[in-house]
């Protein structure tokens, strides 16, 4: 297993330095430098946990350090924030959608940690100091008042797309899983790379030519509009007997979540189901948003 650690430490002028390096296994010497992190003042509380999330980003978005697109299969990740580790905790993702962050900044700034890389292994770890086998020279990042996205891009809209931990639960549960509306909230069984396959599946069927636009019986869209806003977007894909639904968020398009269709109980508009031999529209239920 790889090992990726970092320790953020706060330094004059209210910059932060977040020392890190790679180990491609526990016993490699690594590959370390460090990055001066600023923070956009904001940003007024979880200062630390938003740099050192800010740092993982460049290190794993940018610099790639782990490989290019293999997301967190066989990756240990040592924190020094249990403020991060708190929003990454796998018992609260996997049975509520949710980290239990203590602050909505830093849930929203780890959401691509908690997704894209949810099968990483998370922990807090005090630094310790190893020979290394290079060092690379010191970075300069900035932290604006916006947080990096990690999207996928949707072929059909032509836009990115950010998936959020509630849209990869619905997705792992409902689809992946087929569970029903019983179980479909506990996936605390379910094995972590079942994540790593939702991100891979979905980066396919957002950008499918079998992906449509899709309209949804209007008692069944006011749900959606009640929960997330009046600007959902509703896609369609037969092929997994799925609807996605898409809504704006603070900084762009957020994947909000996934439902399954039923023959016997039609979400969408015009949607033809089976009574016996018989082949019927009708008014639609749906599973909690």
């Amino acid at each position: 297993m790889s090992v990726l650690a970092v320790s953020t430490d706060p330094v004059e002028g209210g910059d932060f330095i977040t020392r890190w390096k790679w180990k491609t296994n526990p016993n490699s010497r690594p590959i370390q430098g460090s990055l001066r992190v600023s923070v956009n003042e904001v940003h007024a509380s979880d200062r630390a946990a938003l740099a050192e999330i800010h740092a993982l980003h460049y290190l794993l978005e940018v610099r790639e350090i782990h490989g290019e697109n293999r997301l967190g299969t066989d990756m240990r990740v040592c924190l020094s924030s249990s403020a991060v580790r708190k929003a990454l905790l796998k018992g609260s993702l996997k049975v509520h959608g949710t980290g239990k962050a203590e602050s909505a900044a830093v849930g929203a700034a780890a959401t691509f940690l908690a997704t894209k890389y949810f099968e990483a292994t998370y922990e807090v770890q005090r630094w310790k100091d190893e020979e290394p086998k290079a060092v690379e020279p010191e970075m300069l990042l900035s932290l604006g008042p916006r947080f990096p996205r990690v999207e996928l891009q949707c072929g059909l809209l032509n836009r990115p797309v950010q998936i959020t931990r509630h849209a990869m639960h619905r997705w792992v549960g409902r689809i992946s899983e087929g569970l029903d509306r019983y179980s479909e909230n506990d996936l605390s069984k379910i094995p972590d790379a079942r994540w790593t396959k939702a991100w891979r599946t979905l980066a396919g069927v957002l950008n499918h030519k079998g992906l449509l636009r899709a309209d949804l019986l209007p008692e069944v869209a006011r749900k959606y509009q009640q929960r997330y806003g009046m600007s959902c977007v509703y896609l369609h894909f037969s092929d997994a007997m799925a609807v996605f639904v898409l809504a704006d968020g603070p900084q762009g398009l957020d994947l909000v979540t996934v439902t399954k269709t039923n023959p016997h109980t039609p979400i969408l508009s015009q949607q033809r189901f089976m009574v016996g031999q018989q082949i019927k529209t009708s008014r639609g239920t749906i599973d909690t948003p």
